[in-house]
């Protein structure tokens, strides 16, 4: 994992504090210590992927204090505020985000078996990391 980490740090070394935008369609990072004022707003749908450093988000009276490597999942349009902090080894806060597509999540849903939601996953497998589950408020978070 930390050697995914490094290299995403690495190829992310440009980013500015404002969302900077990827060859990727979608992908955008963002580096070092955005102010507040631009992380309060509407969150628009997508997976943020915190690489270094912490983040602070506010929803309501809801607080989520995520620490890297972390990730959170916002599936719609929701108000927050947001604040960012660097690693306690003195690296940059590092975010990688992934815009989601309604569309494109609804087609990709079609495709899945039916059953699939019945099925039990086992406790090891990757899809039943430990959680902090929030989604009846519309988002979720996890740290590995």
């Amino acid at each position: 994992m930390r050697d995914a980490l490094s290299e995403i740090a690495r190829l992310a070394d440009k980013a500015k504090t404002a969302p900077t935008t990827t060859e990727l369609s979608g992908v955008l990072v963002i580096k070092g210590e955005v102010p507040e004022h631009q992380l309060a707003g509407i969150y628009q749908p997508m997976i943020g992927f915190i690489v270094q450093g912490r983040k602070t988000i506010s929803i309501g009276d809801d607080v989520i204090d995520l620490k890297a490597p972390a990730y959170f999942v916002v599936p719609t349009d929701l108000p927050a505020t947001g604040r960012v902090h660097q690693g306690s080894n003195g690296l940059s806060y590092l975010s990688v985000g992934l815009r989601l597509n309604h569309d494109a999540l609804v087609d990709l849903l079609k495709d899945l078996p039916r059953n699939l939601w019945n099925e039990k996953i086992p406790h090891n497998s990757p899809l039943a990391l430990p959680r902090r589950n929030l989604s009846t408020r519309g988002y979720e978070c996890c740290a590995f």
